[in-house]
């Protein structure tokens, strides 16, 4: 007959067996994993980004380790205009199986680069040869500056009419301002202006308040957000301003 203490005994027996059979299992596992040939992934943050000429653009690159022992990891990159500089910072990674490595790639692309799409191949490698590669798409761009034109309509209530647009550059605080061509009372009306490209734009559209609309002061449009950035080729970007989007202050 089993009595209790022998009872606790088997436990703890059953205890020190799984604990044995667990630790066993994981150092298999581990030397089975670190047995394998040194393996990773190579990854970019984003599949794309435009450029402009002389310019450049800063790309995320992730190592992560997948299997086998870990070693130090070379990052370069080509593909880009003639004449295209490479840093990476660092420029040296080594993923391991606790932790995953990203550096920062800055493409600086020469004035005299040609305006069109390139594909950019980034490639890590081991010294002894082991390599992974992946592909961002590097779109040049023959100018900073873009061609805005859109048209305004003040249509919430008559005798109300746009008289112009300020865009203000979220970061740097810049304001362009491009005045609104309407008829004599109009409640639509056009504009044209040209803004520095990739940049972020808070729109504000000013409007006349006649007498017929019941109000006597100087009005505007509350802010719009606008992001204006034109892909290769596009040289215009039109930018409709109605009550869906706008709305008085």
């Amino acid at each position: 007959m089993v009595n209790k203490k022998n009872k606790l005994l088997f436990a703890a027996l059953a205890v020190i067996i799984i604990v044995i059979v667990a630790a066993a299992t994981s150092f298999y596992l581990t030397l089975q994993s670190m047995s394998q040939p040194f393996s990773f992934s190579l990854s970019v943050s984003q599949q794309s980004g435009a450029v402009v000429k002389g310019g450049n653009t800063t790309i995320s690159v992730e190592t992560a380790y997948l299997n086998g022992t870990s070693h130090p990891l070379t990052l370069s990159a080509s593909g880009g205009p003639n004449g295209t500089t490479y840093n990476f910072t660092p420029q040296t990674v080594e993923p391991t199986k606790s932790k995953s490595f990203s550096s920062n790639l800055t493409v600086n692309v020469p004035p005299d680069a040609v305006s069109r799409t390139y594909a950019l191949n980034i490639t890590a490698a081991t010294a002894d040869g082991t390599s992974n590669q992946t592909t961002y798409t590097l779109i040049v761009l023959d100018s900073d500056d873009v061609h805005v034109t859109g048209h305004v309509t003040a249509n919430r209530w008559p005798g109300v009419y746009p008289t112009k647009i300020a865009f203000i550059n979220v970061n740097t605080q810049q304001i362009f301002i491009a005045l609104v061509d309407a008829a004599s009372g109009s409640q639509t009306g056009t504009y044209n202006i040209t803004l520095p490209n990739h940049q972020t734009y808070q729109i504000i559209c000013s409007c006349n308040f006649t007498p017929a609309s019941g109000h006597s002061l100087l009005r505007g449009f509350e802010p719009i957000w606008l992001t204006v950035d034109c892909a290769p080729g596009v040289t215009t970007l039109t930018k409709d301003f109605t009550d869906k989007d706008a709305g008085f202050v």
